[in-house]
């Protein structure tokens, strides 16, 4: 990789973080608190958002969180699996909620999970795995990433 393209690629995560750090710094709309805190869940009554979530600011950071990761998706700044481990420690610095929490609601569901296996499974059925070259993975680092 050339000294140009790792400049491009610094600029692109410069301006993922200060999307980032203004998203998170500004203030929640006020609609979004108040619908946060009228919630309720219409089978037990019982409010559907915990207490420490009717400020806003998670939600906010969940903003800022998934603005970061769809720049630096977009750009190719970072390796998308890396991006991908960066969202979900960023969301659990920020106590969004807590790591098991955040694991099973995004990947706890029936449909992720099955979207998931679908290429490895086709890879069984069709070729008896994935062949060492084809792997995305093999040759990615964060040392060749910048």
């Amino acid at each position: 990789m050339n000294n140009r393209e790792t400049t491009k690629r610094w600029i692109f995560v410069g301006i993922a973080l200060v999307s980032f750090a203004f998203i998170l710094y500004l203030n929640p709309p006020a609609s979004l608190v108040q619908t946060i805190q009228q919630s309720v869940n219409a089978a037990t009554g019982k409010p559907t958002y915990p207490q420490i979530m009717h400020s806003g600011k998670p939600a906010m950071a969940t903003l800022a969180v998934l603005v970061f990761c769809l720049i630096l998706w977009v750009t190719e700044a970072i390796p998308f699996h890396i991006t991908g481990f960066l969202s979900l420690a960023l969301l659990t610095f920020l106590r969004v909620g807590s790591y098991t929490d955040i694991i099973q609601t995004g990947f706890g569901n029936e449909i992720v999970v099955f979207s998931l296996s679908l290429p490895s499974s086709a890879a069984r059925v069709w070729g008896g795995g994935f062949p060492p070259s084809s792997c995305p993975l093999r040759e990615t680092t964060l040392a060749s990433s910048f």
